[in-house]
């Protein structure tokens, strides 16, 4: 094997790179310590060669992505699983010592471009934290004690929204210019105040920290289960019951009250990459809201949440529901009222309670259903006006 002094030799040692590639060749054989040797090779070729401004470490996969014509469902052998790909490339996830290794030995990309130091985005970007609703995080305990000198809130907002941050890993990527990305949010007729939304998520991931449980196993959140759920609409304390029923299969539930300016019932999320949570608002604080917006966030972690989909953040008061809400709206109606036991017909109390036994669930919910598909809000108001709150409190 000889050095690279041409345009000529540098095609040839990329060819047979790409031919060792196929062979997939165990550790330490002569096949893998050819790709090591031309690799180094390559490597002192480009830099000799190809002085140009050294890519950082995205655009060198991306690089060698479009040279060898890869998808990236030929990365997850260097990345370990398709949302870690999507996450790298996506400037969401720093590579892995593990990662550097394989991309240097499989792909020839060179250590001094992987080994650089991988700017956050979030570095970059300008935070106007005199925005955060600074006033209601500090009632709420968000900044813990405060002594006297931080009696003007906006004159330390960085520094007290900042430290609040450092103890939810990941908080700063949930900002709003990555929303889109990483989150799916409903069209809205109503915007959120986006500083207001941000402090509101990371403040039920902070709560979601708090609550331990067993890791979660999709195969546990069945139709059957969310009937069951369900079901526990009857007993006094369902609300209760249904948060420790999630709790058992490695969902948690917490309750984080909105902030101004902000139109959210709920959402559905992920911590550590594959563990869900839902939070609830509860700013519409009767029983047949809590039922339906709890089934409803549930459906979304049966359906929609994974490695791509961190965040899904719900208004339940917009009508233009898209594929994703229309299906989760459909599988909780489903899970409430099975659809064979729905006409939409309900003259009065005595219907309502026959539905109810039927399906085995809270007048409550059959009511909700019925003021809800109707738009008329002023029937059957004693059956759903018991609050929920105090249940999380």
């Amino acid at each position: 094997m000889k050095l690279i002094k041409n345009s000529t030799d540098h095609q040839k040692a990329l060819e047979r790179l790409n031919a060792l590639f196929d062979l997939d060749p165990e550790p330490d054989s002569a096949e893998s310590d050819e790709i090591d040797v031309l690799a180094l090779l390559i490597e002192t070729y480009e830099k000799e060669a190809f002085p140009i401004d050294m890519p950082d470490p995205v655009e060198a996969i991306r690089f060698r992505m479009d040279q060898q014509n890869l998808t990236q469902k030929d990365l997850v052998p260097y990345f370990g699983s398709k949302s870690k790909v999507s996450e790298v490339l996506n400037g969401k996830r720093a590579l892995s010592l593990a990662m550097i290794r394989k991309l240097h030995s499989g792909l020839g990309i060179p250590y001094d471009v992987l080994m650089q130091e991988q700017p956050k985005e979030s570095d970059n970007v300008v935070v106007d934290w005199q925005a955060f609703p600074l006033h209601e995080m500090k009632k709420r305990g968000l900044f813990g004690e405060l002594s006297d000198q931080y009696k003007g809130l906006k004159d330390y907002a960085e520094d007290l929204v900042c430290k609040f941050f450092q103890r939810v890993p990941g908080a700063l990527d949930i900002r709003p210019a990555l929303l889109r990305s990483s989150a799916h949010l409903p069209t809205n007729t109503k915007e959120d105040d986006p500083f207001a939304l941000w402090a509101w998520q990371v403040e039920a991931k902070y709560k979601a920290m708090q609550i331990t449980v067993e890791n979660y196993n999709p195969e546990r959140l069945t139709d059957d289960f969310m009937r069951s759920l369900a079901n526990l609409s009857v007993y006094s304390d369902g609300p209760t019951k249904a948060v420790e029923a999630l709790n058992s299969i490695g969902i948690r539930v917490v309750f984080v009250e909105k902030h101004a300016k902000t139109y959210l019932d709920g959402a559905a999320f992920l911590v550590d990459g594959s563990q869900p949570v839902i939070a609830l608002t509860l700013r519409y604080n009767r029983l047949d809201n809590f039922w339906f917006t709890l089934l409803h966030e549930v459906a979304h972690v049966k359906l929609h949440l994974n490695g791509d989909t961190f965040w899904i953040l719900d208004n339940l008061d917009d009508e233009a529901a898209d594929a994703i809400e229309q299906e989760a709206n459909d599988l909780a109606q489903q899970s409430l009222i099975p659809s064979e036991l729905w006409n939409g017909t309900i003259a009065d109390e005595y219907d309502v309670e026959q539905v109810a036994i039927k399906a085995k669930v809270s007048k409550a919910i059959v009511a909700g259903r019925y003021r809800h598909e109707q738009k008329d809000h002023s029937r059957f108001s004693n059956l759903v006006k018991e609050p929920v709150k105090p249940y999380f409190e």
